[in-house]
């Protein structure tokens, strides 16, 4: 009963005078299970709906925190057509797959330890479509799987993640700027509600100029060189191309700090495709 108390107690010091920093209650042993509900529309298009359900458990403590490890159990995709090639694919590389992560006592996630798996199951179920030597192949796999970790401790640190929040120091009102998954600077703005739920709202511009950096930065990242007739292939593709994207999140937390819902709407409108909505609605299991 003292130690709800104290948990109850904490969460409230952390919502007061407009400030605030998510902690979690972590003991080894303790387990989350969290279920993303996740829709896309498009104009004119049949909605797309996918399930994902991930079970989160703190597997070991170190010195300095505990080390998590993320369980993909499940990832459904529910609409009227059947699952292409690249869903099929996305399921076979993360159904039943672990990644474990260091956070420090707070929760905060400090760095990704082993995809291992993952990188195997790139290479099986995606580069074995191309035809490439079985160097290229073993080369490939490893730069994107690396990419991949860099790209995934990023998404739980700053998206729609039940850790993106943990350790942070949140002011109301105030702006700050932060790099998304791809590497591009991201404004974003924090609102503390008197009911202890935390929104988010993120938003970016882009122009030809910067499509175009992230075409070349991806090259570079493979290791691959790019000719002048490939330059001249990117400019051409992204000749006037502006697009707007912004995120709106509002967190729910459980008494020992762990994230109870996420509601999240994101809209994308760019000049060379129809405009985009995307809606997930993450809660515990």
């Amino acid at each position: 009963m003292k130690n709800f108390l104290l948990m109850i107690l904490l969460f409230v010091s952390f919502l007061s005078c407009g400030q605030a920093k998510p902690t979690l209650t972590l003991l080894k042993g303790m387990k989350k299970v969290y279920v993303t509900e996740m829709t896309g529309e498009v104009p004119g298009q049949d909605a797309i709906h996918m399930t994902l359900e991930q079970q989160y458990e703190v597997v070991d403590e170190t010195p300095d925190g505990y080390v998590l490890d993320i369980q993909v159990n499940s990832l459904k995709k529910d609409d009227k057509n059947p699952p292409g090639m690249s869903f099929s694919t996305a399921m076979n590389i993360m159904e039943g797959k672990h990644c474990q992560y260091e956070m420090d006592k707070e929760g905060k996630v400090l760095r990704s330890l082993s995809i291992d798996e993952v990188k195997e199951q790139y290479r099986e179920n995606y580069l074995s479509f191309h035809e490439f030597s079985p160097h290229e192949t073993d080369t490939i796999a490893t730069k994107m799987v690396e990419e991949m970790k860099e790209q995934d401790l990023e998404s739980l640190k700053n998206a729609i993640s039940p850790l993106a929040l943990n350790g942070k120091d949140i002011t109301d009102g105030k702006e700050e700027e932060f790099c998304e998954a791809n590497g591009f600077k991201m404004k974003r703005k924090f609102r503390i509600k008197t009911n202890g739920s935390i929104q988010s709202k993120s938003t970016i511009n882009m122009k030809a100029e910067d499509i175009k950096e992230l075409y070349l930065q991806m090259f570079k990242k493979l290791g691959l060189g790019v000719t002048d007739d490939a330059r001249k292939n990117i400019d051409e593709m992204v000749k006037n191309f502006n697009m707007d994207y912004s995120e709106e999140a509002t967190y729910t937390f459980l008494p020992d700090g762990w994230v109870k819902t996420i509601d999240c709407v994101i809209t994308k409108k760019d000049t060379q495709s129809a405009p985009v909505t995307l809606t997930y609605e993450v809660h515990i299991k």
